[in-house]
């Protein structure tokens, strides 16, 4: 196989078109056209790949990433909302991070990866990753792999932010 003529699906980083940084936000052009806002504080991006659709908002406060998912985090998402994770970890010294699945219609194995990754990069340097919100059919998905055994799951963003403060 020519490494010229990839699949975009199994390279993302293709997807990534340019780059430009201006005044307190980025904006960062897909191939599809699609524009990424990354606000300092607070922002909400759309990720859309051939139909696909997930919907980011995150928000950061002090070392805590709150990040609320609004899809499906399937194959042909995971791999961004791994690099926004990444690159908050990264850029900020991320050591908390908020997953809400309030609005998540579906997760597959790619998805249940990037939750599990994240856990474990997380681990090492003392972080926490935690859950809230999640629907029961998707939480059936995360009970049957074992994640609810290894993270914490919330009712609610209240209750994350209160545990990481001792209450």
């Amino acid at each position: 196989m020519n490494p010229n003529c990839q699949n975009y699906t199994s390279r993302p980083e293709y997807y990534l078109r340019n780059l430009i940084i201006r005044q307190g936000f980025q904006e960062i052009f897909l191939k599809a056209g699609r524009k990424i806002l990354d606000d300092i504080e607070i922002n909400s991006t759309e990720i859309n790949l051939g139909g696909m659709v997930l919907k980011l908002e995150k928000k950061i406060e002090r070392l805590t990433l709150l990040l609320r998912l609004d899809g499906e985090l399937d194959m042909h998402t995971a791999s961004m909302v791994r690099q926004a994770i990444d690159i908050e970890i990264e850029k900020r010294g991320i050591r908390t991070v908020i997953l809400n699945f309030e609005n998540v219609r579906f997760v597959d194995s790619s998805g249940l990866g990037v939750i599990l990754g994240r856990y474990k990069k997380l681990l090492p340097m003392g972080g926490k990753l935690k859950i809230t919100n999640v629907p029961p059919h998707i939480y059936k998905i995360m009970e049957l792999s074992g994640l609810p055994k290894i993270i914490n799951f919330y009712l609610d963003e209240a209750h994350a932010y209160e545990e990481g403060r001792g209450a």
